[in-house]
């Protein structure tokens, strides 16, 4: 819903040029002192007392004028004829900026209604292997197509699990769908990317900003992290908590197991999605560079019963990221399939044009002038 009292963050204007429209308010207040009739024939800017006032002297008769001129000034006519210029310039002013066609982030009333959704990302050291043979990865550099380890694999499908939550919030509805959605990433120790949120846009701009070797991938608690994922959804007042786990379901090192997590989640009666990302053989990784590959292959195996039990465990489901027709529908159709609630304690935030917020000030601004000239002030003799 547009919220005109909402204050945008302007982050750039597509015709900056439009500004140079600027220079044309002080020739128009120029005009208007000067040359009033030029605007209209029967309007009178009283310039009679100012012209006045600098042949001022010492005679009573100056005296006078003087306190003339100061009771013009003092009176409410002159302050309401000033107050209408000034909202005038301001409309100006607001209707050039909209004409610059500014786009940032606007905040909007979220009236929506939703489930609130915990992703928790592997960001371990085995996320870097390739689950690909020799002979596949060497097709895939030869024809110059992307070769995506697990990490890459699990952010691909976390920004499309995200851009489709998005694509439902944005739809034209009376009441959308618009889930509330946190992220915990996880290696040695686990970390609160960002709490529950509608604001897709800077979620997808952390996701693709993510990298491997951003924190210590030595260990992997996939324990620690779903409890912390729980723990952001504990005081949750929605009807249905999920949580949405990128894996391999290896569990090395942390303070929590997989099983004491599991409890957790469902004392707060959370459900857990695992998504498998890597295969139960042995992978692979690059010890070269990028543009010199060192294929080596190493023992990261996949632990899908683990992320199985987790499923099972939270009365949810376990997929896997090679299987993408499954991923994508059946996963979005049991989300949707939840109990939602309305979401009225968030906002929603929208990276679009922003004209329509000058627009509308420089409209009000202009019926404010209006109002002031021929409700208060006559503009005639």
């Amino acid at each position: 819903m547009f919220n005109p009292f909402s204050i945008p963050e302007i982050e750039a204007f597509a015709y900056a040029p439009v500004f140079l429209l600027f220079l044309l308010i002080p020739l128009i207040v120029y005009l208007l002192f000067h040359f009033p009739k030029l605007f209209s024939p029967s309007f009178r800017y009283p310039t009679s007392h100012v012209a006045a006032a600098a042949k001022i002297d010492a005679s009573p008769a100056s005296d006078a004028s003087f306190a003339k001129l100061l009771k013009h000034r003092l009176s409410a006519r002159f302050i309401i004829r000033q107050l209408s210029l000034l909202s005038t310039a301001l409309a100006a002013f607001l209707l050039i900026t909209a004409l610059a066609r500014p786009y940032g982030t606007a905040i909007y009333e979220n009236l929506a209604e939703g489930i609130d959704i915990y992703i928790v990302l592997d960001m371990s050291g085995s996320m870097r292997a390739y689950d690909l043979t020799q002979g596949e990865i060497q097709d895939l550099l030869d024809r110059n197509a992307p070769v995506r380890n697990r990490f890459e694999i699990a952010t691909k499908e976390l920004y499309e699990f995200v851009k489709t939550r998005q694509k439902q919030c944005h739809e034209p509805q009376s009441a959308p769908r618009c889930d509330r959605v946190g992220m915990v990433s996880f290696a040695k120790n686990a970390f609160l990317e960002f709490p529950l949120t509608t604001d897709y846009h800077r979620i997808l701009t952390i996701l693709a900003q993510r990298r491997l070797g951003d924190i210590d991938g030595s260990e992997s608690c996939i324990g620690d992290a779903i409890a912390r994922a729980v723990a952001g959804l504990r005081h949750s007042s929605a009807k249905s908590k999920v949580i949405v786990l990128f894996s391999d379901g290896a569990q090395r090192g942390g303070r929590s197991s997989i099983a004491q997590a599991v409890e957790a989640a469902k004392l707060y009666d959370v459900s857990i999605y695992p998504i498998l990302v890597g295969s139960t053989e042995q992978a692979l990784i690059n010890t070269g560079s990028p543009e010199r590959w060192a294929l080596k292959k190493v023992d990261f195996p996949a632990n899908w019963p683990a992320l199985e039990f987790i499923a099972q465990s939270t009365h949810a489901a376990a997929f896997k990221a090679k299987d993408q027709a499954a991923l994508k529908q059946q996963l979005h159709q049991i989300l949707n399939a939840y109990e939602t609630a309305p979401q009225n304690d968030s906002w929603d935030v929208n990276h679009a044009d922003l004209s329509l917020y000058f627009v509308f000030w420089a409209f009000v601004c202009l019926c404010f002038s209006f109002i002031l000239c021929f409700a208060f002030v006559k503009p005639y003799p």
